[in-house]
């Protein structure tokens, strides 16, 4: 037996006391905080499966992966999603690449929830399958009303017939722009101007069925999405005038040019013979107006000299 400040007996040590005491408070603490971690958990999975059931997209960041190229996603109360491989570009791609998939966002629906395990398997394919045709009707039904529909795209390649395809709004919807509807005005480099990976706006013209085994697309405009640089151009660089023009790609007898505030790929000739000037691309050259107009978006130069 001890005796305490008070004088007064005890049967027990009152230091060992508390520090027992604590230990089960921390231990009947940490019991709750599971039990409540559980409960939470349990929750936010029916959250998930009330998810699939109704098919709902959402969005969530993939922060690592695994060596078959599964990705992996933190969830709302601490549950662990995971879009298998197969699951991200619709079949199975080289895990090889698998960093390429990590540290990025996804557009996501929930294809099983494991409530023994707490894992929530997702599918990007599906959520973009899902999307595509939400956004396809959306947008057959505004141009059946002859409404403007204006939107983002990202460009896919270009092709053999100088035709720019783009995917509409990143959900794998096909249209293309064809290369007169790029620009104002004559493009002589498509493939250099219209890179893959390029977020563009974009005007929707018209829906072309499948036909013949071609697949259904829509032809759309960038052009549209621009503002016109030839209007005013004759009275903005009048026959005649000088301008100070950087060779930005150079051809056979002729080369293409830009001049400071004019957003307008000009057209030169080389400088006679005689003169014996060098034309390289990036230099800077003088050159005297001979043809412009803005009804036929023409504006050509002559070559005369160069800026040193």
């Amino acid at each position: 037996m001890t005796t305490n400040k008070t004088g007064v007996g005890t049967d027990f040590d009152s230091e060992l006391y508390n520090d027992i005491f604590k230990d089960n408070i921390f231990l009947y603490d940490a019991l709750n905080k599971q039990e409540d971690k559980e409960n939470h958990m349990h929750e936010f999975l029916e959250k998930y499966v009330d998810y699939k059931e109704n098919k709902k997209i959402f969005t969530v960041y993939a922060s690592r992966a695994d060596e078959v190229g599964n990705v992996y996603c933190a969830l709302d109360g601490n549950i662990t999603g995971i879009i298998p491989n197969v699951e991200i570009e619709g079949k199975e791609y080289n895990s090889y690449h698998r960093a390429k998939k990590m540290n990025k966002h996804y557009s996501v629906i929930v294809t099983d929830v494991d409530k023994e395990t707490g894992l929530v398997t997702l599918s990007y394919d599906q959520a973009k399958k899902i999307a595509k045709n939400i956004m396809k009707n959306k947008l057959l039904n505004s141009l059946q009303k002859n409404e403007k529909v204006k939107l983002k795209a990202r460009i896919m390649f270009v092709s053999y017939n100088k035709r720019i395809n783009i995917d509409i709004g990143g959900v794998g919807l096909f249209g293309y722009i064809p290369v007169d509807e790029w620009k104002h005005g004559f493009e002589y480099d498509i493939k250099e101007s219209a890179k893959p990976g390029m977020i563009i706006d974009i005007e929707i013209l018209k829906y072309k069925k499948p036909i013949e085994g071609k697949k259904e697309a829509f032809i759309c405009s960038r052009k549209n999405m621009l503002p016109d640089p030839w209007k005013g151009i004759e009275q903005k660089v009048p026959k005649s005038s000088t301008l100070i023009i950087t060779c930005t790609d150079k051809k056979e007898n002729k080369f293409f040019g830009k001049s400071e505030g004019i957003d307008i790929d000009i057209y030169c000739e080389y400088p006679d013979a005689e003169r014996k000037i060098v034309i390289n691309k990036g230099l800077k050259y003088k050159g005297y107006v001979y043809a412009v107009s803005e009804e036929r978006k023409l504006l050509k130069a002559r070559i005369f000299d160069v800026v040193k």
